[in-house]
């Protein structure tokens, strides 16, 4: 009988393991693509695989959680007398401002999300998050007096047309995602400020 394996997990390279996953789920497609194929395709066991990625849809969705962190940065970082809305834009601008290198893959995330309708069925869920964070900024920015209605509406717009800013961005063939965000937040959140 063989002896068990003892020691440290094997270290797995997380964006490596996805971008392999990406890349197969383009050539056969989500639905025909097993994770035991991502496993043997990424060169890692199962066992591994399944610990650093509960699902499948969690090699799509990779980067959602440190994006809320980056928005949630860039607000602690902006003055508390600055327009709440103009707040959030530049919030959402910055954290999407990717380097070069993930640009390929974040495109091929959002144009497989945009293809998939179970996919983009979930943004919501995924985006939840990001969308609660926003909520608590607003809140807090705007005062105990901000309407709860208003809050609620305007937050579900902000992410709303961030995540079509990104899917449209991510079907075109060039450009820089955040400036598309920054064009459909700065049409978005222009009169905002004046019905407070």
């Amino acid at each position: 009988m063989a002896a068990a394996r003892t020691g440290r997990p094997v270290e797995v390279d997380p964006d490596r393991v996805a971008e392999v996953a990406l890349r197969l789920f383009a050539e056969r497609g989500f639905d025909a693509v097993t994770m035991d194929d991502v496993a043997v395709a990424a060169g890692v066991s199962r066992r591994t695989l399944f610990r650093v990625f509960r699902t499948k849809d969690d090699l799509v969705w990779g980067g959602t959680a440190e994006a809320a962190d980056r928005i949630a940065a860039e607000l602690a970082a902006l003055p508390d007398r600055a327009d709440p809305y103009e707040a959030m834009r530049t919030a959402y601008v910055a954290a999407l401002t990717f380097p070069s290198s993930l640009i390929p893959v974040t495109r091929a995330r959002l144009r497989l999300i945009a293809d998939h309708e179970r996919l983009s069925a979930g943004a919501v869920t995924r985006l939840g998050a990001g969308r609660d964070l926003v909520v608590g900024e607003l809140r807090r920015r705007l005062g105990p007096d901000a309407s709860p209605l208003l809050l609620e509406v305007r937050t579900s717009a902000i992410a709303a047309a961030v995540f079509a800013a990104m899917t449209f961005w991510a079907r075109q063939d060039g450009g820089d995602p955040a400036t598309v965000v920054d064009r459909a937040l700065a049409g978005l959140v222009r009169d905002w400020s004046a019905d407070d």
